[in-house]
């Protein structure tokens, strides 16, 4: 029956059915939020768009204030264009940067294709060293299917397995790295350690002001981001438990395969010489022990992406989410200002088309700014105008100024910052050079 089924989905009518359920799933998922691209088509559709209908309204909730149809207008494209103040980019930003974690990425799209290549890579290997063993007292149907269900789910484990270790790899050096800066900087000048210093001060989650500790090294600052508990150092259990699961499929795997070269019967059987037969097997052996190095490179693989992405901050992966992966504010808003412009741009092409229809006397100066103004005075907090961005980077630049300044006259005085010795991954310094142009 399986062997039926897999028949079918390689005829041409399975394959286009299989197509036909990919393509309907991925619309699906698609279309299961609206977006700015959706919501602006649907403005802009000729004679049946929202532009066309609503130009035609011209009620209003209260006399001289805003049309209802304005306000729907206004209100559609307004939910897009939500996000960040400057300030909570910065401090989502300060998290990232005293956890080491500024420049890192999650897993990106074209690797996590990779790994589910090699998945398939490594159910094909397995599947032809079990299906010779598998539920011998069964059916054809049965052996293949029970296969293919064992060889998915390990193929699956083991890739798990390798990305968690790779992970808790990076993870478990950056906390015994700040672990040793605090040994190093715990000791006064008598050589013994100081009572009141700590590992980790507190633990600072994101939505905390990141300079709160800012009083702290380095080492310290990060170890409040990263640990989980004030007394954790990391740890190495899954390393542990990828090095055994490895280790013991390479030996159970090349006990089946020599096993199942003694099982088979020769096929020259009678004519085969004994010199023959053994290179025959040594020939079986040597290849079976080049696709057992092949698996072997392929999880390291696996576990050389879990330790060079993602994020060893407890709450780095949000902070990454919400700030888009931005290096500084101007290029995260510059996005939703131009999105601004774009439903300034319709509300000005809905007056124009509502100002030939109707003689009347209408205020058709209101802009999507002035909407975005009035929504900040009703304590909508999340929609940002761009003067007060502007603002927020002139005060942005003065801050910076202002810290230059002190960290020069240490400097001079011959102090050093607390993390200038530290071992740790260095931070990416701001140039205090601010991005011109952001609203155009």
């Amino acid at each position: 029956m399986f062997s039926d089924f897999l028949q079918f989905l390689s005829s041409a009518t399975g394959t286009l059915i299989v197509a036909a359920v990919l393509g309907v799933l991925f619309v699906m998922w698609l279309f299961r939020q609206p977006t700015f691209a959706r919501t602006d088509f649907s403005y802009r559709v000729p004679f049946i768009g929202k532009l066309s209908r609503y130009s035609r309204d011209y009620s209003e909730t209260e006399h001289g204030k805003w049309l209802n149809s304005e306000t729907r207008l206004c209100h559609d494209y307004a939910r897009h264009l939500t996000g960040l103040s400057p300030d909570e980019f910065e401090n989502h930003a300060e998290y990232m940067r005293k956890c080491y974690d500024n420049g890192r990425k999650p897993l990106p799209g074209l690797m996590i294709a990779l790994l589910i290549f090699l998945v398939v890579l490594e159910g094909l290997g397995f599947s032809y060293l079990l299906s010779t063993w598998m539920a011998l007292e069964g059916s054809e149907n049965t052996r293949q299917l029970l296969t293919f269900a064992i060889v998915t789910v390990l193929s699956a484990v083991l890739v798990w397995t390798m990305h968690a270790a790779g992970h808790q790899l990076y993870r478990t050096r950056l906390l015994r790295s700040c672990f040793q800066q605090f040994q190093a900087f715990g000791l006064n000048e008598r050589g013994k350690r100081n009572q009141d210093r700590r590992f980790t001060t507190q633990i600072i989650s994101l939505n905390q002001d990141q300079s709160e500790d800012d009083d702290q090294p380095g080492h310290v600052q990060c170890a409040n981001r990263v640990a989980s508990n004030p007394g954790d150092t990391g740890s190495y259990s899954w390393l542990v438990i990828a090095t055994v699961f490895i280790l013991a499929i390479a030996v159970l795997s090349t006990i089946l395969r020599i096993e199942t070269l003694h099982s088979e019967p020769l096929a020259l059987a009678g004519t085969e010489t004994e010199n023959q037969a053994l290179a025959r097997e040594y020939a079986a052996l040597s290849s079976f022990w080049i696709l057992a190095t092949i698996f072997v490179v392929t999880q390291f693989v696996g576990m050389g992406l879990g330790y060079k992405y993602g994020f060893a901050g407890r709450e780095s992966d949000t902070a990454y989410r919400m700030t888009g992966g931005m290096p500084d504010y101007e290029s995260y808003y510059r996005p939703i200002a131009k999105r601004m412009s774009i439903a300034d741009s319709r509300l000005a092409n809905l007056h124009a088309m509502m100002e030939r229809r109707y003689p009347g006397s209408i205020n058709w100066d209101r802009d999507f700014y002035e909407f975005v103004k009035e929504e900040r005075d009703r304590g909508v907090c999340d929609l940002h105008h761009p003067e007060e961005v502007l603002e927020a980077k002139v005060r942005r630049s003065e801050k910076r100024a202002e810290i230059r300044k002190s960290r020069h006259i240490m400097n001079g005085s011959g102090h050093t910052p607390p993390e200038a010795d530290s071992d740790l991954p260095p931070r990416r310094k701001d140039d205090g050079q601010d991005n011109e142009g952001v609203l155009q």
